[in-house]
């Protein structure tokens, strides 16, 4: 079966999901956190407000200043929409500049196995919500996946231009910015990958095309993850983390390691091997003759070692794995691990299944999948918008006719499932529920109703 025909039989998949994440990104509204950058972004501006939060609290720079961006346009648009069309269109390039640099068989072929991989992170994500629906999260993980994911694309790319180190060097900076943990680990495989090459060519290393540009990568990434680090916000919240022994930070490391590989990963496996499938298809027509045995075996071991290096940092700082969304670049290794080893799986079996019996197959599963775990989404995202605007309407008319500081009390929201939810508490002086207030300027208190037994 010719490839082109394939790619267009696997398109069909590629655009249905398209069209269910526009769909539940319509649905989108700001939520929990977004409200306080909102407000501090009104109140200080948008210089301001990253000085602010730098200062107090976050100081994840060039996020922040993204994603101030991101509220003026959003404000002047009046939709959630469009950003999160350029956030996926941004991962779909990203991917396509990665598997350029590596294997192009066509245009055509590149933005269909390009197209599958971001679909594949999507599902291999721990917390969907926070890394593609909540805006102020999306910045820091989803771009700086994104900008690690340019630059991983233009180190393995054996061409030199001005565009590709300005690319580095912006990928560096908002990665450095935005994303702490990816970008220790950066750093780690960085400097790795420079002292072994350096001491196995000595200074002839230095004229190698990939090792300019991770000397270029590195030095960015440093100085702007050295500019996060020495934020005063920086030193304000590590005082909130617990203070435990070096003895406890191993042990929580050792759980960690054993829940991510036991409970959490098992989970995300599956979804990202089913859209491996491209790799795999091509393999079966044009093996992958590079990709040995022994190859797997130590890009199994290198998946280990990454995830492990990955949780090592939270669990060190945090004394704790800390929260899913900052787990978001391990899916990052499950989707270029499980595009290897499909490649490879396609090549060893090639010959042994009829290529159209497969393709078909596959298609229909696909798209079956992506509709089975999509509909529900799309249903609930209405609903929960729905709520949302009802409940922001109610607010509204409360303003202008409640008593000073009486608190009112709010009926529930709806399960947002993909969405993260702008949920409050029944406690009227907890942060979600100030945040709400302080950025709809409200002289009143809200809380929801708390659930009451059945009697």
């Amino acid at each position: 079966m010719q490839l082109r025909k394939a790619n267009l039989l696997l398109a069909g998949s590629l655009i249905t999901f398209v069209f269910c994440y526009a769909v539940i990104a319509f649905f989108n509204r700001y939520a929990s956190d977004d409200f306080e950058f909102l407000y501090q972004c009104h109140q200080h501006g948008f210089k301001g407000s990253v000085s602010y939060f730098y200062n107090s609290w976050n100081t994840r720079w060039i996020s922040i200043g993204w994603m101030n961006l991101i509220f003026l346009c959003t404000a002047k648009i009046g939709s959630l929409l469009p950003y999160h069309l350029v956030s996926f269109s941004l991962l779909w390039i990203s991917f396509y500049r990665l598997v350029k640099s590596c294997y192009l068989n066509s245009l055509l072929s590149g933005i269909t196995i390009s197209g599958f991989m971001s679909i594949s992170f999507f599902y291999s994500c721990f917390s969907v919500s926070d890394v593609f629906f909540w805006i102020n999260t999306s910045t820091m993980y989803l771009y700086g996946s994104i900008a690690f994911l340019f630059a991983l694309g233009e180190v393995l790319s054996q061409k030199k231009n001005k565009l590709g180190f300005l690319l580095l060097i912006a990928s560096g900076f908002f990665l450095g910015g935005s994303y702490e943990p990816l970008a220790f680990t950066a750093m780690a495989i960085s400097a790795c990958y420079l002292i072994y090459i350096f001491r196995r060519e000595g200074s002839m290393a230095a004229a190698r095309t990939e090792v300019i540009k991770i000397i270029i990568f590195l030095s960015v990434l440093m100085i702007a993850f050295a500019i996060s680090y020495a934020g005063e916000g920086h030193l304000i919240r590590s005082n909130f983390l617990p203070q435990t022994t070096f003895s406890f930070k191993i042990i929580v490391l050792l759980k960690a390691i054993f829940k991510m590989f036991i409970l959490y990963l098992p989970g995300k496996i599956l979804p990202a091997l089913l859209f491996a499938f491209p790799w795999f298809f091509i393999g079966m027509i044009n093996p992958f003759h590079q990709l040995t045995n022994k190859k797997i075996k130590f890009a199994t071991v290198l998946f280990i070692l990454l995830i492990i290096i990955s949780l090592a940092p939270l669990a060190l700082i945090m004394s704790e794995m800390g929260p899913e969304r900052a787990w978001t670049q391990i899916s990052i290794y499950l989707v270029l691990y499980t595009a290897l080893v499909a490649a490879y799986a396609g090549s060893v079996l090639r010959g042994k299944y009829r290529e159209e019996t497969v393709l078909l197959l596959y298609s229909v599963t696909a798209f079956l999948y992506i509709l089975a775990t999509c509909i529900p989404q799309m249903v609930q995202s209405f609903q929960y918008s729905k709520a949302y605007d009802i409940r922001m309407k109610k607010i509204e008319m409360m303003k202008s006719n409640t008593i000073l500081n009486q608190v009112q009390f709010l009926e529930k929201l709806p399960a947002s499932g993909w969405l993260h939810s702008a949920e409050i508490t029944a406690y009227p002086k907890h942060f979600t529920n100030q945040h709400l207030k302080k950025y709809l300027d409200l002289n009143f208190d809200v809380a929801i109703v708390e659930d009451r037994p059945v009697k």
